[in-house]
């Protein structure tokens, strides 16, 4: 007599969901492609703004210099959210992530990473966290929208950089920054709070760049 578990599986509607022991789980393909472009994109940026900061320092742009390099930072924390994503859902990335990029004047250079961090807040990062959302991976949406929230930061913060050198006025920039080290958050002194606005991570945590 033929076994009914067959039956039994498509009633109680577990069929293909791979639910079952011994079934394996489909893989969120689209996400996990969408997190190795961000995890390079990151990769990229924290090399590619550090080499912005050390041009800054040569064009005797100290304060820029020390922003640039926490945004750095906040770009590597990035980094190592995605990758974390990708190594429990098991996906692929190069050993080697890091992408093409050129180092040119201090002002170009800062128009160069506010076009990259509007590109990022305004079209990358929300498509990929609708795009993980519909495949239900939780993980994926939190690293993309912490990613998501801190480079509208960055935008803000190249954007005020820009207009310091256009005016001439480098001078009046901040002299401390601080890097939540949990999702990047990226802060001027001045906009200090007893935690980060992202997540609960308390200030006496943060990194400091002086």
């Amino acid at each position: 007599m033929k076994s009914n578990r067959r039956n039994f599986i498509k009633i109680a509607g577990l069929a293909g969901t791979g639910l079952l022991i011994g079934c394996s789980v489909k893989k969120p393909a689209k996400t996990l492609a969408d997190m190795t472009v961000a995890y390079i994109r990151e990769e990229t940026a924290e090399e590619k703004y550090l080499k912005y900061a050390q041009k800054a320092n040569e064009d005797n742009f100290p304060k820029l210099a020390i922003m640039i390099t926490a945004i750095s930072k906040a770009e590597s924390i990035h980094g190592i959210n995605h990758r974390k994503v990708l190594d429990k859902l098991k996906g692929n990335y190069p050993a080697s992530p890091i992408g093409s990029y050129e180092v040119k004047s201090t002002i170009e250079n800062l128009q160069e990473a506010y076009k990259a961090e509007t590109y990022e807040y305004e079209t990358l990062y929300p498509a990929f966290i609708k795009q993980a959302n519909e495949e239900n991976v939780p993980e994926a949406v939190e690293s993309f929208t912490w990613a998501w929230q801190v480079e509208k930061q960055h935008q803000g913060y190249y954007n005020v950089g820009i207009t310091a050198l256009g005016t001439k006025s480098e001078i009046t920039l901040p002299e401390k920054w601080y890097v939540c080290p949990k999702c990047g958050g990226t802060y001027a002194v001045a906009d200090l709070k007893a935690t980060c606005y992202f997540d609960p991570t308390p200030k006496e945590q943060f990194f400091e760049f002086k």
